[in-house]
């Protein structure tokens, strides 16, 4: 829905924002995989044919989806459930805004997990839960 339809909604004035916003996310992400489940198969190519037609330099973005980090998806899998307890089943959606929002500052490694959790407090509410998840970050990267 994000780049190709527009959700309307009619409504009172009081509304929340958060919670349409992660509905929304919800069925797009819904429907994507439907359009995909839907789709024809996609020929197979060969890692011959993925290395001729990989470009000589690489962005960091396409670097983050290139390399897989068990210690790293171990570090954001325990951050995610961290996040769970501060924000429940919307965890999931603030998490992958942090992610986004780091990704397009910072390299995806280790060594810039600090600045995710940065990302991260800056939804937390009080500053005592913002201290809290930072003990928790530079806890997991001992």
């Amino acid at each position: 829905m994000y780049d190709s339809h527009i959700a309307i909604l009619l409504t009172e004035k009081k509304i929340n924002f958060p919670l349409l916003h992660m509905g929304i996310r919800s069925a797009s992400a819904k429907i994507k995989r439907h359009l995909a489940l839907s789709a024809p198969p996609a020929p197979v190519e060969t890692v011959a044919q993925v290395e001729e037609t990989k470009p000589e330099v690489e962005t960091p973005a396409e670097t983050n989806t290139a390399t897989s980090d068990p210690e790293l998806d171990s570090i954001m899998d325990q951050l995610l459930t961290e996040l769970i307890e501060y924000f429940g089943p919307a965890a999931k959606f603030v998490f992958e805004d942090a992610v986004i929002q780091w990704e397009t500052k910072y390299v995806r490694s280790k060594n810039n997990v600090p600045e995710l959790g940065e990302f991260l407090q800056e939804e937390l509410d009080t500053p005592e839960e913002k201290r809290a998840f930072s003990q928790f970050v530079t806890k997991i990267l001992r």
